[in-house]
Parts: C-alpha cells; sequence; structure tokens
C-alpha cells in the first residue's frame, strides 16, 4: 500500500491551475487568449504556488504554504527505500525552497539520497588502494557492471594517488548511486549548490555524506571558483 502510494506521489502529472489545462483535467485545445504567449499568462498570475508543466506531487509541494502538508509528504517519501533528494528538487530553485526549513524529515531525506540498485548490488569486489577511503565518478547511466566498475576505479585511483594496478588488491566494497540531474539543470553547477548551501537555516547539512561526495567529485574542478567568489568575500566581510 505505501509503495502504491509512493508511485501516486512521485507520478508528473499537470496542475489544474495551468492555463492549458481545462477543469476537467483534460488538455485544452486553446488558450483564453491564442495571441498572448504562454509564458506573459504565467508571470501575470496571481497563484504562487503554480509551477508549470509536469511535475509529481512531491515536487508541486515545494510551493505548497502549509509546511504541515509538506512535512507530512517528506514522512511518507522517507518510508519507502528509493526516495531520494531528486524525486522532490529537479533543479537547484527547488533545493533553495528546501533549504530555507530544514527540518528533521529534510535531513533524514538528504542522508537516504543514496539508492543502491540491482546493479549496484551485483558489485562485491575490486581493485582498491588500502590508503583510499572512498571513490566517486559520473556517468550518464544507471546501468554499471563489477568489470566496469573495476576498470573506473583504477583509473581513479591511479590518477589520485600515483600508484600502479600492482599496488592494489581486490576488496570488498558497497557501492550506490547518486542522482544529482537537480545539481546541474539549467547550466549550473557546483558553485551555485555552495552559494545555497551557506544560507541554509541549519548546519546540519555540512555533516552529511551528500556534501562530502559532492566535495570528492568537484572540489578540485571548481577550487578556483569556490575560493576566490564565495570564501575570499565571506573571510572579507567578517573581518570588517
Amino acid at each position: 500500500m505505501l509503495r502504491r502510494l509512493y508511485r501516486i506521489l512521485t507520478m508528473p502529472t499537470p496542475s489544474f491551475k495551468d492555463p492549458d489545462i481545462d477543469k476537467g483535467g483534460i488538455k485544452a485545445l486553446s488558450r483564453k487568449d491564442p495571441e498572448e504567449p504562454r509564458k506573459q499568462q504565467l508571470q501575470e498570475s496571481e497563484d504562487k504556488d503554480f509551477v508549470p508543466g509536469l511535475h509529481s506531487v512531491l515536487t508541486r509541494s515545494l510551493t505548497y504554504k502549509s509546511t504541515r502538508i509538506k512535512d507530512c509528504l517528506l514522512s511518507i517519501a522517507n518510508m519507502c527505500e528509493e526516495c531520494q533528494l531528486s524525486n522532490f528538487a529537479k533543479n537547484l530553485d527547488h533545493v533553495s525552497i528546501m533549504m530555507q526549513n530544514v527540518s528533521p524529515n529534510f535531513m533524514e531525506l538528504v542522508r537516504d539520497s543514496f539508492s543502491s540498485t540491482n546493479f549496484c548490488k551485483k558489485i562485491i569486489s575490486v581493485n582498491w588502494y588500502k590508503e583510499v577511503a572512498m571513490v566517486t565518478f559520473r556517468q550518464n547511466s544507471s546501468m554499471l557492471t563489477e568489470q566496469q566498475c573495476d576498470e573506473i576505479v583504477k583509473r581513479k585511483i591511479a590518477e589520485g594517488q600515483g600508484v600502479s594496478e600492482n599496488d592494489m588488491t581486490k576488496q570488498q566494497v558497497e557501492v550506490t548511486m547518486l542522482n544529482i540531474d537537480w545539481l546541474l539543470t539549467d547550466n549550473c553547477n557546483f558553485v551555485d549548490f555552495v552559494r545555497i548551501i551557506k544560507d541554509s537555516s541549519s548546519e546540519q547539512i555540512y555533516q552529511t555524506a551528500l556534501l562530502n561526495t559532492l566535495l570528492e567529485e568537484f572540489w578540485e574542478e571548481y577550487f578556483g571558483e569556490i575560493f576566490f567568489r564565495i570564501l575570499m568575500p565571506w573571510a572579507m566581510y567578517l573581518l570588517t
């Protein structure tokens, strides 16, 4: 029953406030004013709750005025193993909204944002170097074999630690996946995410595996931008 409810909550649906949807929820063939651009209609709308397009109830809940309803939906989603941050947030604007009210249920969602798929569970052991605690890598597909994972890990460790394959030994590992589409949508990147968590209503986010993983993956790539555009201005502000 809970799984069925979760499927309903994550199913993309239109909003009944959408000018392209009639009262019966059926796609309208024409708009009230065909000559007026749809974008302008939405901008002039007085409804602040309106999220255009097809989105799940979980995503739409981010604009709900009732924090009780939002927290209830978070609680339901957290009961399901498949749920992760990407079920709610589709871009960094959505993440920014969630960061404004960091509740215990939100923190549980962040902590459980890693999913162990059937592909992950089939990966038992790979070549590993004893001084490495974690290896992260990006790919466009959730399909991953043990052989592919082994080759990627060997390459990443060799590049990062400067060790050869002879220095590595087969070790049992735990593989999990994290959907970060919300981070990279609309030409955004990790620097934009850092700006958002800097203004978070709670510091608990800094102690999560989510942030540790993102730092592991993006820190070296964006160190210059983070240091000069965020850390330096922040330090100067504190000194003045």
